[in-house]
């Protein structure tokens, strides 16, 4: 069904569960009957020399209900103890189905280029997170079977996500004396905001022990450089947005 909500068609595409290798009838080694496996397929063999990241959607978890993705792990209709409704969310699939598109897409792009890193990209909410790594991509609720080894960390080697201290606190407060919002003008605060989020999504990530040490093993200076690299772009963009606030 492409349907998983009755008032909203699943975003993803069709065929995600079909085989993603053939025998090579068609020419090449791609199942061309799953639509995504065969467009990254192209994708990374038409572009891959000059691609070095690979983003696989951005904000997958964006909550259409304005408020499920922050609740606690007490609260009902948190997304730590139950995954997120289809209704509810940007995908309008269930999680599992978009830990496939990142299974597919891992194992695509890793075959032709196994070299290049696989990000999940635009994580806003840590109980979607928490939600992708405690599932596989088994349609029956996630359940690890022979079929469905791995769950969701297993299939990305990045996180790219979203922090925004002029929204988050970090770069306001509230003013007394003007009784409004006021924005602190510099970019430490910033970028102390960036890095707690960093740290909050770390921590989930240890819950399940992708801490670089677990999974993946150690692989030294470069990842780090990696991360530091990409957190310098992050504060680069957060500065420009603070920077036209009023």
């Amino acid at each position: 069904p492409n349907h998983y909500c009755p008032t909203a068609q699943s975003e993803l595409f069709a065929n995600l569960y079909a085989d993603i290798w053939d025998d090579g009838e068609n020419g090449t080694p791609i199942n061309d009957d799953n639509y995504l496996a065969a467009y990254l397929y192209e994708l990374v063999t038409k572009y891959g020399r000059h691609i070095k990241f690979w983003e696989i959607w951005n904000e997958p978890g964006f909550d259409y209900t304005g408020g499920r993705g922050w609740l606690g792990p007490e609260q009902p209709g948190n997304w730590w103890t139950s995954d997120p409704d289809p209704c509810h969310y940007k995908l309008r699939a269930p999680i599992q189905h978009f830990i496939r598109v990142l299974r597919v897409s891992y194992e695509v792009i890793k075959t032709l280029d196994p070299d290049a890193y696989v990000a999940l990209s635009g994580t806003g909410y840590l109980s979607f997170l928490d939600a992708v790594l405690r599932n596989t991509d088994n349609p029956m609720a996630g359940a690890v079977t022979a079929d469905y080894p791995l769950k969701g960390g297993a299939y990305f080697d990045v996180i790219g996500f979203h922090s925004y201290p002029h929204f988050d606190g970090s770069t306001k407060y509230w003013d007394l004396q003007l009784n409004r919002f006021a924005y602190k003008r510099h970019s430490d605060a910033a970028a102390d905001g960036i890095m707690r989020v960093r740290n909050q999504m770390q921590g989930v990530l240890n819950k399940y022990g992708y801490n670089g040490q677990t999974y993946p093993e150690n692989i030294g200076l470069s990842r780090n450089v990696i991360f530091r690299v990409r957190i310098l772009m992050i504060s680069l963009l957060v500065m420009l947005c603070s920077a036209i606030l009023p």
